[in-house]
């Protein structure tokens, strides 16, 4: 009998304390998504900048990787080689590599093509639109390109020597 009235007991017990719905309140839902929105607040614009300078170091191993093959061709093949087409343009920037027969420093569809390739980030040339590589892979005189990013306060400078050499330095691109 004793055992009877301790499971009524429990029996009432479970039922008044349990709740008759499971899940989250309201309350607590928004207090979720404000943590969420505070973390992101902080966590975007970090994101943001890490990929700008992703984007903008990709673009100067592009073009460090399009001057070599440039140089090496020209040395490998004998031939002069010119670089063209860092005109500054809102969408993008494209330099073109190729073998210019007729010395115009354009490229036309008759000359031999070695690469094109297009930029997203602000570039430009100190010596004006082409450089010349000869046969030795050499310039002749030295130039610097310059690459900056809209959203960014350095960028790199790379620096072409006379000799065909080429280096890279820290840029202050908002001086």
């Amino acid at each position: 009998m004793l055992s009877n009235k301790v499971a009524q007991v429990t029996s009432l017990f479970r039922t008044a304390t349990s709740k008759p719905y499971a899940g989250w309140s309201l309350l607590e839902v928004l207090c979720v998504v404000g943590l969420m929105a505070m973390a992101a607040n902080l966590w975007v614009p970090a994101w943001q900048l890490a990929w700008h300078k992703l984007t903008l170091q990709q673009e100067q191993q592009g073009l460090l990787q399009q001057l070599r093959n440039a140089k090496a061709w020209a040395q490998a093949n004998q031939q002069a080689i010119t670089l063209s087409g860092w005109q500054t343009n809102k969408d993008a920037i494209e330099v073109v590599a190729f073998v210019d027969n007729n010395r115009d420093r354009q490229y036309q569809a008759q000359e031999w093509l070695l690469s094109r390739q297009a930029y997203s980030v602000a570039m430009e040339f100190s010596r004006g639109s082409y450089v010349r590589l000869s046969a030795l892979g050499t310039t002749g005189q030295s130039g610097s390109w310059y690459l900056c990013h809209a959203n960014l306060a350095v960028g790199w400078r790379l620096v072409l020597s006379s000799s065909g050499n080429l280096r890279t330095e820290v840029l202050n691109c908002h001086a």
